[in-house]
């Protein structure tokens, strides 16, 4: 999808204005769809980040592509079930103030229970959709096409979850296959070296080789325990927005590839929670550019030192727990609807 928007950008014309007119616009229609949904005070969290406001409208990155699929397939997917359980309180409310409570009612029970049902099958293929657009702008949001199709394979059945599954995958396949010639489609260029033991700015690798240096040469091995970490949230997540906000989390910490702009990823997720951590790392994170400061000055390691790298990391793992320690309502350790 990114390819082919920089296709039909390039047919118009070659400037750099018109490209950051694209990003900027997919900007701006997130904030709408975050204002619409949660409010102008609480969409600043997002509108006036320091972060985003550079990614997008300073340098010119494509990731809002990246997220205007992702968080319009969240709102139409978790925005139904939020509006029925809304009513279903409100019925509670007002049958509780009439005094006809049936003796032996389970009212919570009913609450969990309205939101297995909320969704039509336009609302599950819409989601799926829009987040198949996302997978084939950068494929990171495959795990979140695996959380739809568990849930609709535990709220309805296997019938929807195949549906899903192939509607996710729609928009991905057809634009790959500009990418196919004699029988190959190489979507990730697993031969360069970027990919295959690219460093910069990240966590868990760096803390590995520190102990482990062969570990230091490949990336491919953190496919493991980012999988099993995507397994767990799936089974525990209750909504869109709660497993996508905990997948990011564990992606960012735990690739080996980092750049500052992969955290725009996470932000519009933070919306609701106000993570103190999103926050935070919205302003350490730019002590990655002290990176392009040496690459002018002859200094082409790319590689930040030590303590660089926890100034960095540290506001974000440490806000981000506060945030969760003191607000269980966000917590992982809540059943699912």
């Amino acid at each position: 999808v990114a390819q082919l928007g920089f296709r039909l950008l390039a047919l118009i014309d070659l400037k750099v204005w018109l490209f950051k007119i694209a990003f900027i616009l997919a900007d701006l229609l997130i904030c709408w769809l975050l204002s619409r949904r949660f409010g102008y005070q609480q969409a600043i969290f997002y509108a006036w980040n320091p972060l985003i406001i550079y990614s997008f409208a300073g340098g010119a990155h494509y990731d809002s592509w990246f997220i205007l699929p992702l968080v319009a397939a969240w709102l139409v997917f978790d925005q139904k079930t939020e509006s029925l359980r809304q009513t279903k309180i409100t019925e509670i409310e007002e049958t509780l103030d009439s005094g006809t409570v049936a003796e032996g009612s389970s009212f919570p029970n009913s609450l969990m229970s309205s939101s297995d049902h909320s969704l039509t099958w336009w609302h599950w293929i819409a989601s799926a959709l829009l987040v198949g657009i996302s997978m084939a702008v950068k494929w990171m949001s495959l795990p979140i096409l695996g959380f739809l199709t568990w849930q609709a394979f535990r709220k309805v059945g296997v019938k929807l979850a195949i549906v899903v599954l192939l509607c996710g995958f729609l928009p991905f396949g057809i634009t790959a296959l500009q990418f196919c010639s004699s029988g190959e489609c190489p979507l990730i260029p697993t031969g360069s070296v970027f990919v295959s033991h690219g460093r910069s700015a990240e966590l868990i690798p760096y803390i590995v080789s520190e102990y482990w240096e062969p570990s230091r040469w490949v990336n491919w091995i953190y496919a493991f325990p980012l999988g099993l970490t995507v397994s767990w949230l799936i089974l525990r997540s209750r909504n869109f927005q709660q497993f996508t906000e905990w997948y990011f989390f564990f992606l960012l910490i735990l690739s080996p590839i980092i750049h500052a702009w992969y955290f725009t990823w996470i932000i519009p997720f933070a919306v609701p929670s106000r993570n103190l951590g999103v926050r935070l790392v919205s302003i350490s994170t730019f002590i990655y550019f002290v990176l392009q400061h040496r690459m002018a000055l002859d200094n082409y390691s790319w590689y930040l030192t030590p303590q660089e790298r926890w100034w960095l990391w540290l506001p974000f793992v440490l806000g981000w727990f506060w945030t969760h320690y003191h607000n269980p309502n966000v917590a992982l350790n809540q059943n699912s609807d």
